[in-house]
């Protein structure tokens, strides 16, 4: 029986409230639970049973019953805790190691999914396209990630052609841009309708590759070597190994918008994106292991911490990742609201202090590589901030109508660049030595400063240079 004759069996006879567990019993993969639980206790008991791979299937369909039950009480807040309790047990299974039980819970997601089902489908579709899609990636399972698509009914990103305007009408040269990476006298740009401006003199001069795509480009990194990664819209991947005179696409198995990558090592990559995704590679992008995490949170941003990887994002994620392993340490903020969204993070060379910037003005340091955050006495900010970089003590931070401001104490105090008239939000931040930065912006702006961020002139885009 398949989910679609699942569901015409069950319409119209209370599916949420009763027929979930009956389903798992056609389909042989429970035996009957022994009587419902209570949410709360199948989040305390169970879930940790099926996260250490231990739980029965007993457990599993008691883990469905409770599920089922919350689900069917009045008012959006059960329905919300339904759909939390789900995405618990399919984070937990999905780290659990076992098959049978990431089996079991993918059945009870296509039934979910199944057109005729109602008011589950659209997020048991995201947890299959999601933390289902992350297990079997991680594990190497391509039948699965095969099956899961067939479900969806979608393609995966290598089966798909990008349109390549931006290519072919030499857009990317005055598109947005969105952020920056730089070292020595490389810097690399990425933004929007695939753009990627690509400098090998410091900024002197510029070209701008064929990408082969549309979709924006959120981030980009130097790797070792001649290596540039981008990242952006709808997991498009972007790898270079000859410095950006080409661009290849290296497809994963998702399709979440990709927000920050970093790279660490040859052939290496660390990439953040929607929905909590971490994927990374070490062999070019051939293959990705997604690496499970239990809250559906946007990050925001993944920079290097000395030897280490930090993670920005929404409410409040600043985690640090020792080794850039799993699982990270999450760092406590004060001072700040709990559900703060985080845009960018910075730590100094020594990976002990580290500055991260957001919404509202939000400006947190911290001295103990990122245990603790707080925002630094007497420094205050009214608009959003997008970027932050540095070097020893110099910072920069940028942020909406055309903000760029200085620290030259490692972030305890700020003074205003003098930067040109920019009635525009500023987004990305790089420092490619102890002197020059570089900030990024609209119409292919891009600002250059060889007196570690004092003073900031065009060389790109409006303004610059002919």
């Amino acid at each position: 029986m398949n989910p679609s004759e699942i569901g015409r069996a069950r319409r119209g006879r209370g599916l949420v409230a009763r027929g979930l567990p009956a389903m798992l019993l056609a389909l042989g993969l429970v035996a009957p639970a022994e009587a419902q639980i209570p949410a709360d206790t199948a989040r305390a008991e169970l879930l940790p049973r099926i996260a250490a791979g231990t739980a029965t299937p007993a457990d599993v369909a008691a883990l469905r019953d409770a599920f089922e039950s919350q689900a069917a009480l009045p008012g959006p807040v059960s329905a919300f805790e339904a759909r939390r309790l789900m995405s618990d047990a399919v984070a937990a299974a999905a780290s659990s190691g076992s098959d049978a039980l990431l089996d079991a819970i993918s059945a009870v997601l296509e039934v979910y999914a199944a057109e005729d089902l109602g008011e589950h489908r659209g997020f048991a579709r995201d947890q299959l396209g999601q933390k289902v899609r992350c297990a079997a990636s991680a594990r190497g399972d391509a039948a699965r990630l095969e099956h899961i698509a067939r479900v969806l009914g979608d393609d995966l990103p290598e089966s798909r052609t990008d349109g390549t305007v931006g290519d072919r009408q030499g857009l990317h040269a005055r598109a947005d841009l969105f952020r920056v990476a730089a070292r020595g006298e490389r810097v690399a740009v990425a933004g929007y309708l695939g753009a990627l401006l690509v400098s090998s003199d410091g900024g002197t001069t510029w070209s701008a590759p064929a990408t082969g795509t549309d979709e924006p480009l959120f981030d980009v990194a130097l790797g070792p070597g001649d290596e540039i990664w981008a990242v952006g819209r709808d997991g498009v991947v972007l790898h270079s190994a000859d410095a950006g005179a080409r661009f290849e696409r290296r497809p994963t198995p998702f399709r979440r918008h990709l927000f920050g990558v970093v790279a660490p090592a040859p052939g290496s990559a660390l990439v953040a994106g929607d929905f909590g995704l971490q994927l990374r590679t070490d062999d070019s992008g051939a293959r990705w292991t997604c690496l499970p995490r239990d809250a559906d949170l946007i990050l925001s941003a993944v920079r290097p911490a000395a030897k280490d990887a930090v993670f920005a994002g929404e409410f409040g994620t600043l985690e640090r990742l020792q080794g850039l392993s799993l699982p990270g340490r999450r760092g406590v903020l004060e001072g700040v609201p709990e559900d703060v969204a985080i845009h960018d993070v910075w730590f100094r060379e020594d990976g002990q202090v580290g500055l991260a910037v957001g919404i509202a003005g939000t400006l947190l340091r911290t001295e103990d590589g990122g245990a603790t955050w707080a925002p630094p006495p007497g420094v205050r900010f009214d608009v959003d901030l997008y970027g932050v970089s540095g070097a020893g003590d110099a910072v920069v931070v940028a942020g909406d109508g055309g903000l760029v401001a200085r620290s030259t104490d490692g972030g305890r105090s700020f003074a205003r660049a003098e930067v040109p008239a920019i009635p525009a939000p500023l987004l990305g931040v790089a420092f490619a030595s102890p002197t020059r930065a570089f900030v990024v912006g609209p119409r292919g702006l891009v600002l250059r400063s060889d007196d570690a961020g004092a003073r900031f002139v065009p060389v790109h885009g409006p303004g610059a240079a002919r």
